[in-house]
Order: C-alpha cells, then structure tokens, then sequence
C-alpha cells in the first residue's frame, strides 16, 4: 500500500512537471486509484472518548518587528499546548495496552516489529520523528531513572501524554527555563551485552514559549545520551539532534548511540573486574523495570531547557537497532513537506537543511508555510536566501557551518532530481553574493556573530561554495563536483587566507622537545589572531579545519606560498600523532586532555593529509632488502632497517610488461615495519587502519560514509584484510604466484608516508631437490592444496 501512494505521488509530480495541460485527467485517474485500494483495506475502529485532533495547519500569531529581530525563529501559537489526561480505554479498544510499572501505555496499533515500515500513514510524521514509531520499544519509568528522591520536583501530575495514536498516564517530565535534569540512574545498566551495537532511545516531547534569547542550535529543549563506564568513567555521548523551539504539541523524538567497549574497574583485591561480570543484568522487556537499580555503567538520559519557557518529556523508552528499524533516507522523508527534519511542521529552516535530502516526495518546505513548515519563510524567493546567509553569517557560525553551507547542494541536487518548487530567477546568483558578502577582504576568512573570522567556517564554505578549491592528490586525477559550486569556483583572496591561518600556527614544548604545527582552540572559535597566541591549548578541531584550508588553496596561491603551506602540513601531521594520538590509536581532542572523549575531527584530518598519497622523495635512502632462495612461491624478505630513517619497508610484485612509473599501492604485497608496536612507529597505512579499527570499537562508525580517499586507498592495499605485515624488522613471508614471471620492489617509507625511490629486488627460484622430483604430483593425488594455490594466487593479480 505505502509503495502505490509512492508511485502515484510521484506519478502526478512528474505529469504535473511535464505536461501540465494533462495534469487533471492524471490527478483524478490516480486519486481513483488510491482510493480503490483504501477501500479494500478495513478501516481503523475509533476509540471512545474524545480524540485530540492532529495539529492544525492554522494560523500562527505574528509578533511585533521589534520583538522579534531573527525572522527564521520559531512563531508563537496563540495559546500554548494543554495537557489533557487520556481517556480510559475499553477493553475491546483497538488501543494496544503496554504496562510500564503502574502505568498504562496505549499504541494505536500492536507493536509488529518485522512490519514497523509498511502502511504508515501521512500523518504519523506530525507526531514521530521522520515516521519512526516506538510501539516496540521498551518503556522506562521515569521515577526508576529518578531513583525516587526527585519525582516530587520534576513530575508534573496535570501532564499526560494524550494524541490520537499513543496515550500514556504517566506524568510527565516538567523542564522550567534555565534547567538541566541529570538522572541518577540509567535507561540500561546492563551494556556489556550490548557492546557493539547501537541503541535507540525515544522521548516524547512538548514546548510552549521554549527557545528565546538564544541561538537556535543552542537555545532548543532536548536530551542528550551518554554511556558510563563500570567505574563511572564516560565512554560514550550522543548529543540530541532535536531543536525544536518555540510553543508545539507532543511530538516523539528519538536519538541512536553506539555501546562502545568500557574500561575495567579496580577491585579491591588489585586485580580487574571485566565490566560485564561487574554489572550484569538482563535486558528482556520483562525485566526492564529492574535496570534502574545498577549505578556506573549504563546509558544515562539527561533532559534540559536552556533558555525560556516550559518543556515537557513523556515515555522515555529504547530498542537495539537492527535491520528491521534501519532506515533510509527515503524511507524517513515526510511526504507532507518533502522535509527529513525532526518535526517538519514546526522546525526552523536551519534544521530542514541539516538532517539530509530525501528524494520521493517534492521538497516543498521551502515554500514555507504554504508547503506546510509553519516556521520557514518563503525560500524560493532571492530576497529569502540573502536574508538567511545574512542572518547566519551575524548570528551564528553553527547555522552558517551547519546549515546555511548546504544551500548550493540542495540547490544542485534539487533541480537534478526535480524535486525544487519554481525558484525566482537569479535565485544561486543571489546565494554567491550573499556568501562572498561574509568574506573578510583583510584576512581572508569568513566571519560570524560580528565577531573575528573563523578558521572552522572558512573551511566549510570552501568545501560546499567552491568545488574548485578541491584537495590535489598526487596519485589520483581531480574530481569534478559541480554540485558545490555556485559558478565561479576561484576562491577570493586566497593569498590572504593562507597568511593569515599560517600566522596563527603555534608550538609546544614537551618536556626538552618543541613541537610545531598545532593551532589554537581559540583560532577555531574566532578569537582575534593576535589574542591566540595566550592560548596553550592547541586543538584537533582548529588544526584538521586549518590543515583542510591550505591543503584546498594550495593551487591559488604563488610557489613561495605553496612551500610554507607544504611545510605546515608537516609540522601539524607530527604534532597531532606525537600529542593527540595514543600509542592504541585512539585521540583526544585537546592538548590538555588526559583521555579520548569525542570521535570528532581525526577522520577530516587523516582524509585531508598527503599521508596515504603515492609520493616519492629522493632525500630518503633507499633500502637494502634480501631473498632467501625462492621455492613454490614463497618468497621470504629480509630487510636491513638500520641503515635508513624509514619507519617501514614496502614489498611490490609486478608482472614484466609494467613500467615503474605505473606501479601502484595495488601492487603492494607486503610491509616490513621497523617498529609497529605503537601508531606512532607503525607505517602510515596500518597507523590509519588502526585508528580506524580503534575508533570503531569505541564509538561506532569513525571514518565511513565521510573518507572516500582514505578508505579507498586502505581497501586497494588490502591493509588490515590480506596484506602480510611484520613489526620490528622480522622477515616477511609472502605467496607470490607465477614467481618466474615477476618482479620484485621494494621502497623505504617515512612516517610522512614519503616512499624512496624502488629498488628491484633480485631472486632465485630454489632448485627442487632429488626427494622432491621422486614425489608424486601433489595436485593430482591433493586437489584442496591446488584449489588452495589457485586462491592464493587470485588474491594477488599482477
């Protein structure tokens, strides 16, 4: 049923598009269609009692210019959200009941797991973040997470949770202006069961007069998440994406973290206690009431309203994420507005921009309210687009990096799949000039809040403004990506920008050593440049946002200019893995910090740097590499690593018809490293891999979906899959097929990821020895061995 509404809604879109003058024969053949097969499906029986009504497409109260100086701030409604109890629910109502201790909760259909996706209606998406119901979830009591001491205070008695598909008679959760609640007991104490998995956590959500005086992206009522460790430590934390503000109605928000691996706990006897033996429990939905009773180790909720009014939260509650609750984008679009925001009704235009492109219905919430989003203006106009860059660019550089940067790409992407309403002509003209307006001729930089020019906002506009300003790499032809561009892709004033960040670049000294090459935290939150160098901290976020643009500018600039850049570059890879980088892999996110909280900023930083590049240097001495006599293919190296300033050895196998100059990292068949018990001494591609590897294990997701080069490069290499390694100078034993018919390199490689020039490396096939020609064929009388050469022999084509 859901995939024919699909169909006719873009069937009648697309006739509409083409040939307008058959647009009513089409619209009322496919409204027939619809409705014949609405018919055939049974109707839902109402509920006695009164139904609150869905929220209405009225009007919004307009406020006095003078109060009211952001024009893309949430609207009033002209009376706030009421919160009736529910009515109780007959026996033979089609309400499905779930116990959550001594209250009641009611779905309006039983809880299918495996059918969560099919027929959901258009209006599901007024009351469930981008249609993703919680009816299978596991509730949890707030006065569980409260641990009794706090209901009194925060539960609010005349607030229940009452719309037309859930009802629930708990109370709800009262958050006054300025509060923060940090509960003292978590959602789920048992996580070690978890580890490795991702888990969804739902709460319902109301506001009346919530998000004044601040920053959109700062001000919203919400929750965050945050994983515990059994000793108390944090592992994890999931910021809240909601940013709803303003006066709306109940409205279910959901937020996934990963259980990421925990830290063990001292006992008492000195010895460690693993963190599932600490604190086990079960998860079942039968025994969910109980997990409130574990302390430490657990995922923790915590709820606030930072700025103005009342917010309230209702039936908290989690589910692990699988296959049958995965999403994709199109799946999450609400076809009411075309929008994938958290509540598309009533979200500013910001957060309809951030949370991605959904390509099935009409992207009509930048008509407005007339496309449905009450709290968006009229975008297709050029006067709208101008105001808003405008607006970000005095307000706030999270809108401007967030938000704002990703108007070219919705511009680009909406007109290829015609899914944009007709735009006023000039409409990406006037979004250039609005961009440009915001640069500093003097420095360069892009400015916000009528404060000093940002590094992190420069980067982004650089990377979503200017498709021209791409990243060189040595070893692959540039990528045109006309989708980040608004025409002319040279970047203004390029020689200001690199002077200007070069000039902020400071040192450290550790212990005897100095260290150059990190930026300061507060370059990357637009400090004035000469108040910087005050600050000791230098920063992962400034340095990869820094990096990023001198790596992008490189190629506008004059030769003198390129060589102080290249020169950087160095400097700040050195500084961030000899600082920032433990010898596991893992990273903090200042130099002040003692241990890894955030997974941000290293995948940006790694995918920006040269390190994984084909590069050849002829300063670095090649290396001595020797072959023990070569018998069925096994070849067996020996490298001299003393004798070079090389953290590894690279091995190359090539057929005879390949010249040097072609080969590839796809050629690699092996790497010696001279160290390799830390990142810091290991090769480049296996110091990233185990980043990658290390990352992945803490938090999830790190690198994908965000590092093409870099994961590219990793999967041509086989790194971390097939490719044979040694760590402190050991021999290297490798398979190498058709042994005759090959040739062998080898380069030397610094921690830069610089290669010497290769060296061939001579051989002998052994001579098979008398035994050896009296045996029988083995692959005759042993066919698994040749299947098994044959495989080792695909894995390595010439």
């Amino acid at each position: 049923m859901r995939h024919l509404e699909t169909f006719v809604r873009r069937s009648v879109f697309q006739l509409q598009k083409m040939a307008p003058i058959f647009a009513p024969y089409a619209i009322v053949l496919c409204v027939s269609l619809v409705t014949c097969s609405l018919v055939a499906q049974e109707p839902p029986m109402p509920m006695e009692g009164e139904m609150v009504p869905p929220p209405e497409m009225g009007k919004a109260k307009k406020l006095p210019a003078e109060d009211k100086a952001n024009p893309f701030a949430a609207e009033e409604e002209e009376k706030p959200v009421e919160a009736d109890k529910p009515e109780v629910a007959p026996s033979e109502s089609p309400f499905a009941r779930v116990s959550c201790g001594e209250h009641t909760i009611l779905n309006d259909t039983p809880p299918k797991a495996a059918q969560r996706k099919e027929n959901r209606p258009d209006d599901l998406w007024f009351y469930y973040m981008h249609g993703v119901t919680d009816a299978c979830a596991t509730p949890v009591s707030w006065k569980k997470m409260l641990g009794g001491s706090g209901a009194v205070e925060w539960l609010d008695n005349e607030a229940t949770l009452v719309t037309p598909i859930k009802r629930c008679d708990m109370p709800a959760i009262r958050i006054p202006a300025g509060k923060t609640l940090y509960f003292r007991k978590p959602i789920l104490s048992g996580t070690s069961q978890l580890i490795g998995k991702t888990v969804r956590v739902f709460v319902w959500m109301k506001g009346a007069g919530t998000g004044k005086g601040g920053e959109a992206w700062m001000s919203a009522p919400g929750f965050d998440l945050v994983q515990n460790s059994v000793d108390g430590q944090r592992v994890n934390e999931r910021k809240g994406t909601m940013k709803t503000r303003g006066t709306f109605p109940w409205h279910c928000y959901y937020e996934d973290i990963f259980v990421g691996e925990s830290t063990t706990k001292s006992t008492e006897d000195g010895g460690t206690a693993e963190p599932e033996k600490a604190a086990a429990g079960t998860l079942t939905g039968d025994q969910a009431e109980g997990l409130g009773e574990y302390r430490g180790q657990g995922v923790y909720l915590k709820l606030y309203n930072p700025t103005s009014g009342d917010a309230w939260f209702s039936t908290v509650s989690w589910e692990v994420v699988t296959d049958e609750n995965t999403y994709a984008p199109d799946e999450r679009q609400d076809p009411n507005t075309g929008s994938m925001a958290a509540n598309p009704r009533y979200d500013e235009f910001s957060f309809h921009l951030c949370r991605g492109m959904g390509r099935i219905y009409p992207w009509t919430f930048l008509k407005g309210k007339a496309g449905g989003a009450l709290n968006v203006p009229d975008m297709t106009r050029k006067a709208s687009v101008d105001a808003y860059v405008k607006h970000c660019s005095q307000v706030s550089a999270i809108e401007f990096m967030q938000s704002a940067s990703l108007l070219a790409s919705w511009y680009h992407q909406g007109a290829m799949f015609q899914l944009l309403p007709e735009l006023e002509p000039g409409w990406l003209g006037a979004l250039r000039g609005a961009v440009c307006a915001a640069q500093d001729e003097k420095t360069g930089l892009w400015t916000h809040s009528n404060r000093a020019p940002s590094i992190a906002l420069t980067s982004v506009i650089l990377d979503r403004f200017f498709s021209g300003a791409r990243v060189s790499r040595k070893d692959r032809v540039p990528r045109k990506t006309p989708w980040f561009s608004t025409g002319d892709d040279k970047v203004p004033h390029a020689e200001a920008i690199a002077k200007t960040i070069l000039s902020q670049q400071r040192e450290k000294t550790n212990g005897k050593r100095t260290l150059v090459g990190g930026w300061p935290k507060l370059a990357y939150n637009s400090i004035p440049s000469d108040l910087t160098g005050i600050d000791p901290t230098l920063s992962l976020a400034a340095t990869s946002s820094a990096v990023s643009v001198l790596r992008r500018i490189r190629g506008q600039v004059g030769r003198s200019t390129q060589v102080q850049i290249d020169r950087a570059l160095r400097q700040a890879y050195g500084f961030i893995m000899a600082e920032l980088v433990t010898p596991e892999g893992l990273w903090v996110q200042n130099s002040m910090d003692s241990s890894p909280t955030s997974p941000a900023f290293i995948a940006e930083f790694l995918e920006t740097m040269p390190i994984l590049e084909h590069r050849v240097v002829f300063n670095l001495k090649s290396p001595h590499v020797s072959v023990e006599p070569v018998r069925k293919g096994r070849f067996t190296f020996s490298v001299d690593t003393t004798t070079s300033a090389c953290v590894s050895v690279r091995i190359y196998a090539v057929g005879t018809d390949l010249a040097m100059q072609d080969i590839t990292h796809g050629h690699l068949v092996g790497i010696v490293q001279k160290g390799g018990e830390s990142v810091q001494s290991m090769d480049p591609f296996l110091a990233v891999a185990s980043m990658r590897a290390a990352g992945r294990r803490k938090w999830g997701s790190v690198f994908e979906g965000r590092c093409e080069y870099t994961n590219s490069k990793l999967v041509l290499s086989r790194v971390g899959v097939s490719l044979p390694v040694t760590r402190a100078g050991q021999p290297l034993s490798v398979y190498i097929p058709k042994s005759g018919k090959i040739r062998v390199f080898a380069a030397a490689v610094n921690s830069f990821g610089e290669e010497s020039r290769l060296v061939q490396v001579l051989y002998k096939v052994a001579e098979p020895d008398l035994a050896d020609a009296e045996k029988k064929d083995e692959t005759t009388e042993k066919p698994e061995k040749q299947e098994e050469a044959n495989a080792e022999e695909d894995a390595f084509p010439m």
